[in-house]
Order: structure tokens, then sequence, then C-alpha cells
């Protein structure tokens, strides 16, 4: 049922490109004229009771001007299709794999015609002749009214007012009537809202009306009269076995060049508050950046960056110099294409919207890119290299210090920004900010020159009804000029001047790039791509960059073990540095099946193996008592006697390095003494890494893995046959040296008697 009307719903849409303007706006279309729309849908079966998702889909419509006439006669082709319901889902980018009777039906579209007098549909049918009588057959004239019941216009506008505030009903939009109201109208676009008309004192509830609700807002282009955009929310009562559920219905449409983005993302994680709480307002920090611009080099200084498989998208991460207190800007990844390992392009259309694409912690551009059409599940598999322009949009910050101006209203203009100040009535000392954003100016939610508290209101775009997701929508895509936003301030005492953060950004943008994006496994190895500062782990990134060392000095007499399973386990640590430089000896070496217990190194934890430590402490070595072949490390009624020695008190030097590298490099080769041969574990005790801050960074393999203490030989974990990576840019590095005489210590180890009975 949900997989065809979200269908349904999608196609309900071409009626809202119908609407026109007066003489200035008119919808006058072609013969052979074409437009292309994203529409998304989601469904919320009973919304009284929870948001969860019942359906959602996302397509790429293509509509053609067949006929202009009495009847105006569409093609309405889905180039791109992907929805789910519950467990179930189709995508046509694998469309041949799993449902090749769907691709048939669907791909080769609809014909839909309207009488445009009256906006009635006069015909609609599947383009697959052979397909659609089976469809008719097998539900008869139920599905034909069923598909019909949703393309059915009131009547066709012929025009729209354009002045602000104007009004217009109409009749049935999805079985209710509507009234659309001008909100705003400029040289190329006209801007209006769809609601619910109020209901009438006399009215009563039925199952036909009750709750019935809508809301909508749409962007009508004035030079063509055809749709840029709409959002269209709608409540809709339906009687399930002898009880009425609200189903809530959720639209959107836009333009081909501007799909939305986490569509998904907004209803699975969406959630709306409008409790207001309140913050102390903190000073202006002395060191804030408002002069610094972002160059090229800061942003775009690579030719290559990284992409893994996202689901049935691609993830592309690509690496900046920009510092994380700097003013950053919009940055957008464009013009995506896919090669062959060996550059050959591949027919595949793939779209990167741009709330997709972010900033991680690490100060790398992210994106999610997401191949669209039908069938191409065996062009993805050939997929060697992603190439993309990416764009940056310099943007600034400048803070406006304006007297304060005192009184129950004020009104300051903060550059093209109009901000007002209105006391809150019966009280002292509260008052409210309201202000409009515009696509290129926002105000930050900071305030400087004031002591007290602030809080900040949700935005309000659209009723109270609307479902978080619904909400999250409408604030996302609503033109700024029309959301009005607020800030309360509660003072301590009346400031001499305010101070305003004001964000700016450029229209167009200041430099771009063509990048070429490596397969994740080929782009780690790189010795010459900076690290991402980010670990791969399980299909996502995971900030590990913080490492914890031990700086205390390590007193050889104090307490060595640690908490084990039971009491008949023995497990002793050393700090990772020592390690290198002391031995365990068994003095007594007691035999376990003939065979001499020893001390061995052991990297689990008894989550994941039995008779393990419980823990291990950061940056430690630990050795677990057992035979030599690992089997036995549980022992009963035995003394242990150890002995540990070590070569003397280690202390740290610097190491001078080359200034000739990359600074994410550390080449061994100016290691004194050193050996290739040698294990991770004995360069990972051996040396400190220094990065920004003076912060300790950590070493990372071709993987992008941290490098973890093992037996396995150095040259394993090198790049071009020398060189360590690194996390981050290094600042210095310090290398272990011993000193002063032989340090040593005795203890042991008792493991209780085997319980008796």
């Amino acid at each position: 049922m949900y997989r065809i009307n979200g269908f349904k719903t999608s196609l309900l849409l071409v009626l809202f490109t119908l609407a026109g303007c007066e003489k200035d706006v008119t919808f006058n279309p072609k013969e052979g004229e074409e437009k292309r729309y994203w529409v998304y849908t989601h469904t919320t079966q009973d919304i009284e009771q929870n948001n969860d998702t019942a359906m959602i889909s996302q397509s790429l419509v293509h509509y053609r001007v067949a006929e202009v006439g009495e009847t105006l006669k569409l093609h309405v082709t889905p180039e791109h299709m992907q929805f789910s319901a519950g467990y179930s889902g189709f995508s046509s980018v694998d469309a041949s794999r799993k449902n090749k009777s769907m691709e048939e039906f669907l791909r080769p579209g609809f014909d839909v015609s309207y009488n445009m007098e009256t906006g009635e549909l006069v015909e609609f049918k599947g383009r697959n002749e052979k397909l659609w009588n089976e469809l008719l057959e097998e539900g008869g004239d139920e599905v034909l009214s069923s598909l019909k019941s949703t393309m059915n216009a009131p009547a066709l506008l012929q025009s729209l007012p354009t002045k602000v505030g104007s009004e217009v009903i109409l009749e049935e939009i999805n079985g209710h009537s509507a009234s659309l109201v001008i909100r705003k109208a400029t040289e190329t676009t006209l801007y209006a809202t769809l609601v619910s008309p109020q209901r009438k004192a006399s009215d009563t509830d039925t199952s036909s009306n009750i709750q019935s609700q809508l809301y909508g807002q749409v962007e009508i282009d004035r030079e063509s009269g055809w749709l840029n955009s709409l959002n269209l929310v709608m409540n809709i009562p339906i009687d399930v076995y002898g009880r009425t559920t609200l189903t809530q219905v959720t639209l959107a449409m836009r333009s081909e060049d501007e799909p939305i983005g986490g569509f998904e993302d907004m209803f699975a994680h969406a959630f709306y508050n409008d409790e207001v709480y309140w913050y102390d307002i903190e000073s202006i920090p002395e060191n804030i950046n408002t002069e610094h611009t972002l160059t090229e080099s800061d942003v775009l200084p690579y030719e290559r960056g990284m992409f893994d498989e996202y689901g049935q998208s691609f993830h592309l991460t690509y690496p900046t110099k920009i510092a994380s207190d700097q003013v950053i800007g919009h940055i957008t990844m464009s013009d995506v294409k896919a090669y062959t390992g060996d550059g050959v392009l591949l027919d595949i259309d793939l779209i990167s919207p741009a709330n997709n694409q972010y900033l991680d912690e690490g100060m790398n551009i992210g994106s999610i890119v997401q191949p669209i059409g039908w069938s191409k599940s065996a062009e993805l598999k050939e997929v060697g290299t992603l190439a993309a322009m990416v764009e940056y949009y310099k943007a600034a910050l400048e803070l406006h210090t304006l007297p304060w101006q005192g009184g129950d209203h004020q009104t300051y203009q903060v550059g093209d920004l109009k901000v007002t100040v209105d006391k809150v009535a019966d009280t002292d000392s509260e008052y409210q900010v309201n202000f409009h954003n515009t696509d290129t100016q926002w105000l930050g939610f900071n305030l400087g020159g004031v002591k007290g508290q602030k809080s900040f209101s949700p935005v309000k775009a659209g009723p109270d009804w609307l479902s978080p997701g619904s909400h999250q929508l409408f604030a996302y895509s609503t033109d700024p000029t029309l959301i009005n936003r607020a800030m309360g301030l509660r003072l301590l005492e009346e400031p001499e001047s305010l101070v305003f953060f004001l964000h700016t950004i450029d229209k167009k943008p200041s430099f771009s790039r063509e990048v070429v994006f490596w397969e994740k496994e080929g782009f780690l190895a790189l010795a010459d791509m900076p690290p991402l500062g980010i670990v791969p782990e399980h299909e996502y990134y995971s900030d590990e960059t913080e490492v914890q060392q031990a700086h205390t000095p390590f007193d050889i007499h104090g307490e060595l073990s640690v908490a084990t399973e039971s009491g008949q386990n023995a497990v002793v640590v050393l700090p990772l540095e020592w390690s290198s430089v002391c031995q365990f000896n068994i003095e007594n070496a007691p035999e376990v099946n003939g065979k001499a217990l020893e001390w061995k190194v052991q990297t689990m934890t008894d989550d994941n193996i039995a008779g393990g430590p419980v823990a291990i402490p950061p940056n430690s070595m630990a050795y677990q008592l057992m035979t030599p072949d690992g089997k036995r490390r549980y022992f009963y009624g035995l003394d242990v006697t150890t002995r540990l020695t070590c070569d003397g008190q280690i202390s740290w030097e610097s190491v001078i390095l080359p200034t000739d590298l990359q600074p994410w490099l550390f080449d061994l080769r100016f290691m004194e003494g050193f050996d290739s041969l040698k294990t991770v574990r004995d360069f990972l005790s051996r040396y400190r890494i220094y990065g920004d801050n003076d912060q300790l960074i950590q070493a990372i393999d071709k993987r992008g893995n941290v490098l973890r203490a093992s037996d396995d030989p150095i040259s394993d974990v090198l790049f071009n046959d020398w060189f360590i990576k690194t996390s981050g840019s290094i600042s210095r590095i310090e290398q272990l040296t011993v000193e002063g005489e032989p340090l040593e210590k005795q203890f042991v180890i008792q493991f209780p008697p085997l319980p008796q009975g």
C-alpha cells in the first residue's frame, strides 16, 4: 500500500507546477519543455502515537511537456527511485539485481493529462502498457481510482496575485481545501504558504475531517511559472478497523541541481523541544580571530583525497590545513565523476547534496556522494577513483559595537540585518532580541558588552502539529528572510553598548580545485599524503588522537600486579617505555605438565580471553604467567618467585629532526643504531612524538590505525622503507636513554590451593 502511495504522492507534485501568477507570472508551457525535480516523501502511519517512519522515498522525476492545448499532456519519467517501508525497500541503482519487474514497470514512466481549464486529471497511465494492464486487471477500478484520487485538481490556477498578503482559496488539495497566501515576492521568485482554512464552530468531527490539516511552502519562478521548490505536510485521517488514525505525509520537491542531503536523517534523528534554556553570557575572548582570511593553500593544499564505500553511497574525505580557531566559509564538492582504476570514465551519475558536506574534528572536508540511475551495480564495482570539483566560499566574522539605546523598543542596523531589542512586559531587565538572517549574512548567538544570561528560542518554521522531522525540513529550507529568530536577555545591569557577531559569506566561490579521490586502502598507504587525524573504524570515523603516556617516575618497588578474572591467574604490568629495558626471570621456575612457567606478553583482557587481565592501563605492557604454549593460565597451590631487573634509570633526550620532510613523517635513518628488524613494541617504547601544542601524537600504520605494541617487525609498518607516519604534524621527538646503575626487585606470587569438596 505505502509503495503505491509513495509514487502517487510524488506525482501529486505535478499539480503545483501549473500555478501561474497575474500578467507578470504566467504558466505557459511549451511542447518539448523539460524539467527535472527531486521528489521526497515521508509517511508516519499514526502521528498521534509516535513519529516512526512507515515509508520514505526519494526520486528524480523528469517532466516533459508532450502536448499543450485544451489538455496539457506530460510524460513523467522517474530517472532514479528509492524507498523503504519497514524491512523492505527498493533502489533503482541495483534494480536489475533485486526487482527487474519493478524496473520494467517504472522506468518507462507515465502519461499524465490535465484539463487546462479546470485542472482535472483526464488521463493517467503507465507507458509499459503490458504491465499497466496487468496492474489494472489485478486491482481493477479500485487501484485506478486510488491512483486518480491524488491526481484530481479542483481548478487550474491561471494566475496568482503578487502582492504580499494576498490570499487565494484552493478548493481541493488531496481532498481538502486550503488557502494560499503570498509571503514574499522578488524579481525572480514568488514565495507562498499553503494552510488549512480555519474551521468553523459549527463544523463537526467526522472520519473525513477529524484533525485534517495541511501546511506547505511553495516557491514559484516568476518568469516561467514553474515550481522552484515545495514543502507540503498533510495530516490525513484513515479508518483502520473502526479506529481513526492520523497519517502524516511530508512531501518535498526541489529542482534538479538542489537535492536534499540527509532527508531520511531529518526524520530518523530529529527532535523538537520548545523549552527555553538560559545560559550565562561569557565575555568575548581576547584572542578571537576576525582578521585572518583562509587562503587556497589553507583550504585546498592537496591534489588527492580519499573515498570509502558508505552503504550504496561513497564517503569522500579531503585533508586541509585549516586551523580550528579560524573563520571558516562554505565548502562544496560538485561535478563528481567516477573512473575505473585505469582512468576510464564510467557511466554513473553522482550527486553531492550541499548539506551532506561538512568539516570533521580533524578539519578534513567530508562529503556523502550518492550514485543515481537505473541498474548501475556493474559499473559501481569498477570504480577505482572519483574526481570532484571542490569550491570554497570565503567567510568573515565582524564585531559590530553599537551604543545601547535604552527604552522599551530599540532598533539596530547590523550589516544588512535589522535587529530589534524589546523589553519583556512586567519585567525590569529582561529583553527579547529579534532578527531575520539572509543567505549571505547571519547573526551569531554570541553577544558582547553585556552581563547576565541569554536564551535561544527554537526556530518556529511551521505549525505545532508538524513532526520533529518536518519542523527540521522547514527550518532548513525556508528562505531565511522569512524566519524570525529570537534570543532572550536577562541583564544584571544596563550596558553601555552591544557587541553583535555578524557572519558573512561570499555568493561566489573564491577558489576551486579538481581533486582525485583514491580508494581508502591506497590513500592511507601513501607517505606523501597527510594523516586524516582520525582512525577508520567500522565504516565510520572515530577520533583517536588523544594519547596518555606515563610521565611520572616508575617505582620499581611499587605494586606491579593488576586484577584478573580470578585468584588463580597472575598478570603484572610495566609502563611501555620500561618494558624495553626490564626483564622478568622466574627463579624457582615451577613446571606444570613438564613445562616451566613463563611471563609472556598479554595484549588481551578477560573480555576476549579467559583468565586475562580485567583491564590493561594505557601505554602499559601486560605480562601473564602461563606455560610456554599459552594453554595453561590457571594455577593452584603454587608459590612463584620472580626477579625483575632493569638496565638502569630511564630519561628522554630530544632528537634533531630533518627539515626537508613532510611534517607527519619520521625518518628512521636519522636514528643512530636503529635496526629495521626490531619490533613495533621496541619502537613505541623508545620514542615519544609530539605535535601541536606539545601534545603527544601517535604513529599509524598503512590502514590509518594507531600502532599497537606487538612483536611484528617495524619494517612491516614503515612507509617507503624508512618512514614512520604519525597522526599529526611533528613538532619534536624524544628518544629513550638509560643511565645509572641497574635496578632490581624480587616478588612472590602465591596461588591458593584447589578448593576441597
